[in-house]
């Protein structure tokens, strides 16, 4: 990876240049407690996860922050090396309930029809191919989200995210950038009465900047999507962390006190894909309402009318929030033991041919690190995030040297 850094100051619009002068200055910080129980409301998630504990603290801090999220239901992959538990219970202790699901427990599995699908299928470097790893993963994925909106029904959630670990639900501002909606098929009646509602501050997606949280703004019912179905399937959009081969090393002016902006993928890497050029969609559903059939398909989670957009896509002209999809830095990539990740392929996955700085820095009401450190303590907040990652990180490259030795 080449050395050379790219500095960028977020807080301006995608096509000018600024000053510090004209940065806000740093808010002071004050020593909060955790709020257990955030108004209006709070999400749950169900989460995969698999020797992903250097990116894990960010994940946890910033959705327990921006959506809030205090309920969370854990499968973790038993082809990892690392234990996420010591993590999940540091974020216990500010209020969050965590349930973790160890080397596919009847908590969740459901054995299917190929060899593959079973529960004792045997894994190894010489036994299995890519593609049996795969659908197994593709596998693990269904069953372990059909059973957890059920548990999560059956406790009384509501609206529950269903991300990866290097995913994370924003806002979706409008940007200029992004073109005609999709969903107008290019009708011209319909691409005006859009602009108009845009320009004239109508369209929901004007009205985020009100908003701190994901829980205020949909309380709030600017978007109708959200009461008028169940599951939202919102678009997803890659974020690089290199360009042209030149790593990137971002800087945000709001960045708390004593914060290293390194050791944070949303602040650090605010390049992104186009918005007219999505990865298939990831879900938000209202497990209330959810009528406990099992999941077919991981980015549309729901069959039928239940969800919003076009199969496994969303109408992002439509639609209140994104998911941000990170590369992230190569340290939290790589990954050690069979399939593993390195270098080629991260490289390979930075390969993007338009990417544009993201707007969401310019336009939110609120930032999330300053929100968190303000709810939980500031010298807590380094220790949930900060500390975390550095010591997984650690273990990482210990695991990578054994690797490498063995």
């Amino acid at each position: 990876i080449a050395t050379i850094e790219v500095i960028l100051m977020l807080l301006h619009s995608p096509d000018q240049s600024v000053t510090s002068s004209a940065l806000p200055k740093l808010s002071r910080f004050v020593e909060g407690s955790a709020n257990k129980n955030p108004a209006p409301f709070s999400f749950s998630a169900c989460l995969l996860i698999k020797d992903d504990n250097v990116i894990l603290p960010e994940w946890l801090a910033y959705h327990y922050t921006f959506l809030p999220l205090r309920r969370l239901i854990v499968a973790v992959d038993p082809m990892g090396f690392m234990d996420p538990r010591p993590i999940f219970d540091r974020y216990k202790l500010i209020g969050m309930n965590i349930t973790v699901w160890m080397n596919d427990t009847d908590e969740y599995w459901v054995d299917g029809m190929y060899a593959h699908e079973k529960k004792g299928f045997n894994i190894t470097s010489n036994t299995v191919s890519h593609y049996d790893l795969f659908s197994r993963y593709k596998h693990r994925q269904k069953v372990f989200y059909s059973a957890c909106l059920r548990k999560l029904k059956e406790e009384g959630s509501t609206w529950t995210v269903v991300v990866d670990t290097d995913e994370y639900v924003n806002f979706n501002f409008y940007d200029e950038r992004e073109g005609n909606p999709s969903v107008c098929s290019g009708n011209t009646a319909c691409i005006e009465a859009y602009k108009q509602s845009i320009q004239n501050g109508t369209h929901h997606r004007i009205k985020l900047n009100e908003s701190s949280t994901a829980a205020e703004h949909i309380q709030k019912r600017y978007d109708p999507s959200f009461h008028d179905k169940h599951c939202i399937v919102v678009a997803r959009y890659l974020f690089v962390s290199e360009i042209n081969g030149v790593s990137l090393t971002a800087q945000d002016a709001r960045m708390p006190l004593g914060f290293n902006s390194t050791y944070f993928h949303t602040i650090r890497y605010p390049y992104r894909t186009s918005l007219k050029d999505s990865q298939q969609g990831k879900s938000i559903v209202d497990v209330s309402r959810h009528d406990g059939t099992n999941i077919n398909n991981p980015h549309r989670l729901l069959g039928g009318t239940a969800c919003t957009g076009h199969k496994s896509y969303a109408h992002n002209s439509l639609m209140s929030f994104r998911v941000h999809h990170y590369v992230g830095s190569l340290e939290a990539f790589r990954r050690p033991g069979f399939d593993a990740r390195g270098l080629q392929k991260f490289h390979e996955r930075n390969r993007q041919y338009h990417v544009e700085l993201d707007n969401v820095a310019t336009l939110q009401k609120s930032f999330w690190l300053a929100d968190f450190v303000s709810q939980v303590g500031k010298k807590r907040a380094l220790a949930l995030t900060e500390t975390l990652r550095q010591n997984a990180a650690l273990e990482i490259q210990r695991l990578l040297l054994d690797k490498n030795h063995s």
